[in-house]
């Protein structure tokens, strides 16, 4: 009988520690339970951390990205813009020396008109002087020839007749 209620508390016992230790293990598993909620809960605050921390990085990457897009667009502008202007200036200046060639050439033909005008003024001056000349020369043959026959008119009047009255002396 001792034994049996040494037997017995012993099954009382062990059911004691058999629910002791149901319920040990539920609260052991109700702690695991919460601890893993727990952790997914700092998993989960982790993920939104890392979600908005990429967010944030893609968005400052994204206005890196078109901050540097319209620095290009604005160099790539600049750069069309002076070369517009150089062109620009390219053909202003070409402009400027077909202008200059141009007055240059016309200054050219211009002058040369005007030395072909000297000389054709020079030539007729001469013409009309070795005409002039000419005319005078003739004039001066002819006058020459009258005074010529002239002379020969009073040397004919005024020579004494040959042997005419003289005596020879011989």
């Amino acid at each position: 009988t001792q034994a049996r209620e040494y037997q017995a508390q012993l099954i009382e016992l062990m059911k004691k520690e058999a629910v002791d230790e149901a319920a040990s293990e539920a609260i052991r598993h109700a702690e695991q339970d919460k601890a893993w909620r727990k952790r997914e809960e700092v998993w989960e605050k982790e993920k939104a951390a890392r979600d908005k921390l990429m967010k944030e990085v893609m968005l400052v990457r994204r206005q890196q990205l078109e901050h540097r897009l319209a620095e290009n667009r604005a160099q790539r502008q600049l750069a069309l813009e002076e070369r517009e202007r150089t062109m620009a200036e390219v053909a202003e200046l070409q402009g400027q020396q077909r202008l200059s060639k141009a007055i240059r050439d016309n200054i050219a033909k211009e002058h040369q008109k005007d030395i072909l005008m000297q000389v054709e003024e020079a030539r007729q001056r001469m013409r009309r002087e070795m005409d002039t000349a000419a005319l005078e020369l003739e004039a001066s043959r002819r006058e020459e020839a009258a005074y010529q026959a002239k002379l020969e008119r009073e040397m004919r009047v005024q020579r004494p007749p040959k042997n005419h009255g003289l005596k020879s002396t011989g």
